[in-house]
């Protein structure tokens, strides 16, 4: 992060005299203002015109826009400077902490309290619904604070899974039928008639159906199956990602997404 500041007598009267300013080789604020300081007496000497240059203004920043300003005080460098120090440190771009600390921070912040702040950094993935399933995978499904997260709304079959399953309980009928009919064109039309039944109810609910059928002794236990990648169902992630968003601050830049704890 770089400030352009120039002399704003010599502006007033048409003339530009500046320098850059690196903030990546200030320590804090005060470094900020004696260099600053520096430069306008430099300059002083330099033109040697019987002015003394006191008043400056900042005519040109790189950094994020959101935060320039024509002056600025030893807090306001002080800011600055932790922004762009921690971006180097935690690998996260300067705009992405900008604008935490817009949200969240305060406009006196030194490199402790960006530290402190920084701390409710939780990761980035190219989107939120991945950084979600990474989350989970990593820390259980118990992370969330939202407790209406893992319902039936979280779990998906498949239609291939659909068929696949009504066609096993439909043939798990075989037996019996065998033992009412004796034509075995009756017996295929029942197990015909049976899957369609099972595949519609599947289709209407399949996590019900599960449950009221016995295969499955409540949804907690499907989402468990589903997040070992075992059983006919999967999550998900896109209604996950939905329903907890409100948890978390998140911030898109350059085709990535940062997540943050909301304070």
């Amino acid at each position: 992060m770089r400030i352009y500041v120039a002399s704003l007598s010599d502006y007033n009267n048409g003339d530009l005299e500046g320098t850059w300013i690196d903030l990546k080789k200030m320590s804090d604020g005060e470094d900020v203002l004696e260099a600053i300081s520096d430069f306008l007496a430099d300059l002083t000497k330099r033109k040697a015109d019987g002015e003394t240059r006191e008043e400056w203004v900042i005519h040109d920043f790189e950094g994020p826009r959101a935060f320039y300003q024509e002056s600025g005080d030893e807090d306001y460098f002080d800011m600055l400077i932790a922004i762009t120090n921690a971006a180097e440190e935690n690998d996260i771009p300067e705009e992405v902490i900008a604008e935490y600390v817009r949200d969240y921070g305060s406009k006196k912040m030194d490199a402790r309290d960006m530290e402190d702040l920084l701390s409710n950094f939780l990761g980035t993935a190219d989107t939120f619904e991945d950084w979600v399933q990474e989350y989970v995978n990593d820390n259980g499904p118990e992370i969330f604070t939202t407790d209406w997260v893992w319902t039936s709304d979280a779990l998906e079959m498949s239609d291939t899974d659909k068929r696949i399953l009504a066609g096993e309980i439909s043939e798990m009928e075989r037996e019996n039928l065998e033992e009412i009919f004796d034509d075995e064109k009756k017996i295929e039309d029942a197990i015909s008639d049976k899957y369609d039944e099972v595949y519609e109810a599947l289709e209407d609910d399949a996590v019900g159906y599960m449950i009221d059928n016995g295969f499955a002794d409540s949804e907690a236990d499907l989402v468990k199956e589903a997040l070992k990648g075992r059983g006919s169902f999967f999550i998900d992630w896109g209604y996950v990602a939905r329903t907890v968003e409100g948890e978390f601050a998140t911030y898109d830049h350059k085709g990535d997404v940062y997540v943050f704890s909301k304070l």
